[in-house]
């Protein structure tokens, strides 16, 4: 009979790197990523805004989110989500 294999026999390192938490990038603000104009998602014509799809990349992570333009300048990026 082949004995079962336990992860308690490997060890105090084994153990500490099965119970770490995973890692997750911060979070990084609006304004510190370059950010790319996608499609065109909403325009509302009475407050001169429009929304469009956003997208940036940051050490190899890459970010979407929601660009709210006025005037043609881009004012804030809402909804950022990380891409997978």
């Amino acid at each position: 009979m082949m004995p079962i294999d336990n992860h308690w026999n490997y060890g105090q390192e084994y153990r500490n790197q099965m119970m770490a938490p995973e890692y997750e990038p911060e979070m990084p603000k609006w304004d510190e990523l370059d950010w790319e104009k996608g499609d065109l998602i909403d325009f509302d014509a009475e407050e001169r805004e429009s929304y469009y799809v956003m997208t940036a990349e940051l050490n190899g992570v890459k970010y979407e989110g929601t660009g709210i333009y006025s005037c043609g300048e881009l004012i804030k990026v809402e909804g950022i989500e990380i891409s997978k």
